[in-house]
């Protein structure tokens, strides 16, 4: 194993929900051509990828182990389509939640960088290799469109890249109240 890997810890929705999502992001390649969200499986990323050594993995994992036995499951809830325009990105709109920002707060790895953006909950349909022109045509086909969901996640994934590919090795089952 490398001394150093790429990690991240996710959220992901029931299976029935990642599905429905995954022929949003089909649909989406279908037409516009742009298949990088079918590399991931379907989620909401609680910590961005992080190059972790085997020491910091463990601590990484120690936070989030704390993180979930912390808090109990809770209600997420997609309200629509939304756009980072800046970089030309088409994701699923996750409604404002108080424990799910309370919980990404707490999480203080140390190799996160301090200067991150704000956490900005969201499922991701499309990105990468997209022309503005084909942008603008996105966000027209996309801005009115409606897909609403509420769903429970229950626990924190830990991922691995490997094999070009994201792996879970590991989950973290929130407290039961």
């Amino acid at each position: 194993m490398p001394a150093v890997q790429l990690y991240m810890a996710a959220l992901e929705p029931p299976e029935k929900v990642s599905s429905e999502i995954r022929m949003l992001q089909t649909e989406f390649v279908e037409k516009f051509g742009s298949a990088a969200a079918l590399k991931p499986p379907v989620h909401i990323t609680f910590s961005p990828p992080e190059q972790l050594s085997e020491t910091e993995l463990e601590t990484y994992r120690r936070q989030i182990k704390n993180i979930s036995q912390k808090y109990g499951p809770m209600n997420i809830e997609i309200d629509g389509f939304d756009f980072f325009e800046k970089n030309r990105v088409l994701f699923l709109r996750v409604k404002e939640n108080a424990q799910l920002l309370e919980m990404q707060n707490s999480f203080a790895f140390g190799k996160t960088n301090p200067d991150r953006r704000t956490y900005h909950p969201h499922i991701t349909i499309g990105y990468r290799k997209i022309l503005p022109e084909i942008f603008e045509n996105i966000i027209r086909e996309y801005q009115d469109r409606d897909f609403h969901k509420i769903f429970q996640v229950n626990s924190i994934q830990l991922w691995r890249y490997e094999n070009k590919s994201w792996n879970t090795i590991q989950r973290f089952p929130f407290y039961e109240k």
